[in-house]
Order: structure tokens, then sequence, then C-alpha cells
């Protein structure tokens, strides 16, 4: 579930507020002996409001490693995702449809887990061809 972003640039007062689902599908674990707690996944989300009030479209292919384990039961991991997105930008009156890595850490507890993205200058400007300042994400998932 998405989600919110926060913008560096400040100046183009965007919407810090992105409501949007995706489902994510686990596909098992993954790399091995490299890392035995990775596990993959594959994801497709839709967020109905981005930052500059478009529709945004992803398909993901994804890994999460849990890096340690609380006494607790909560989860501290890091991952990453290969995007393919369609970004609507309605004040420009464009698409921009790219590929992008986008890394992430997260923490989590049984099914829930809250991730933050941050989405640096480089895949922004792959996806829109211009400079951009980094973007942060929240957003939450809930395992079935």
């Amino acid at each position: 579930m998405y989600g919110f972003s926060h913008h560096a640039d400040t100046r183009n007062h965007y919407k810090e507020t992105n409501p949007g689902i995706g489902i994510r599908k686990h596909l098992g674990e993954c790399f091995g002996y490299i890392l035995p707690t990775a596990n993959c996944f594959a994801e497709v989300s839709y967020i109905d409001q981005n930052s500059v009030g478009g529709k945004v479209y992803i398909a993901s292919i994804g890994s999460k490693w849990t890096v340690f384990t609380t006494s607790n039961g909560y989860n501290f991991h890091v991952g990453g995702t290969l995007d393919y997105i369609r970004y609507e930008n309605p004040v420009k009156g464009k698409t921009y449809v790219g590929i992008a890595p986008i890394p992430f850490i997260g923490i989590g507890k049984g099914p829930l887990d809250m991730d933050v993205s941050i989405i640096s200058r480089n895949p922004l400007k792959a996806l829109t061809g211009k400079e951009s300042k980094a973007v942060f994400l929240l957003y939450f998932t809930y395992k079935f």
C-alpha cells in the first residue's frame, strides 16, 4: 500500500500523499548460498495520485534480504527492485516510461513491513530525461 513521498526540492509544492495499492507475489528464496535469508518477489502497483496529480503504473521484480531479527521478532531488511514505470505528468501533459532500479530499507514484524525508498537523481533522470532532486518514499506491505 502506498504511501507518502517527500521531495528534496520543495520549490514546486509537490503532493506528498500518494494513495495507491500493489500486489506482491513472493517467489521464495533466492541467491542461495550467498544470501540465505533473501527472498525474491514480483510486484505490480498502481498509484492514483502521484506528486503532480497523475497516475503511476509499476511492474517490478526484486529481492529483500533480512539483515537481522531482534529477540522480540522485528526484522530489519534491505532490498531493491528493478521497476518498469509509466508515470503521468498532467502538469506538463507528458507521460514518461522507463526502467529504474529502486533500493529500499525497512522493518517488519509478522506479515507487516514498512519500507523506505530513496529514488536518487539518476533513475529520475533516466525516466524523465531531466535533472531532478531525490525523492523519499514510504510504503507498507502486508503478507496474506
